[in-house]
């Protein structure tokens, strides 16, 4: 079996991932570098430290995170990583479909990471009159 740091770029990425928890946070050390461009349709920063805080807010906002990898192409270099998140917000058990485009350095830690969902229904749609008035958009513009 391979460890950790004798894995491809994709791999620990993925890895990491797939066992994503609070008790893997310190991991971000490792895989990211320091000065990172990172952003998501939420969230968007430059520092580690700060990257760092914005997955540990997940675990305070989220329960039960887990993610699939769907599929994965790329190099040593730069990557797309297709994933689905499962999880629970409040008492509902949730998934979203996304993406990481990622970029690494000569010392294979991930320097670029923009991650593409559609927050839309799964971020502002558990919001009362926002889901209502986006249900009501989504029925005038469906195609019949």
């Amino acid at each position: 079996m391979l460890s950790y740091l004798d894995m491809n770029n994709i791999a620990r990425f993925t890895e990491f991932l797939e066992s994503f928890s609070e008790e893997k946070l310190d991991e971000i050390d490792q895989l990211y570098a320091e000065k990172i461009d990172f952003k998501d349709p939420i969230n968007q920063t430059k520092e580690r430290e700060h990257f760092k805080r914005i997955e540990a807010d997940l675990f305070k906002q989220l329960k039960e995170i887990k993610f699939e990898i769907v599929a994965s192409k790329g190099d040593d270099h730069e990557a797309m990583v297709k994933w689905v998140m499962r999880y629970r917000f409040r008492f509902w058990k949730r998934e979203i479909e996304g993406m990481s485009h990622l970029k690494f350095n000569e010392q294979n830690q991930i320097y670029f990471q923009h991650d593409f969902w559609d927050a839309s229904f799964a971020i502002y749609g558990e919001f009362p009159l926002i889901g209502l008035a986006m249900k009501g958009i989504r029925k005038i513009l469906r195609v019949s």
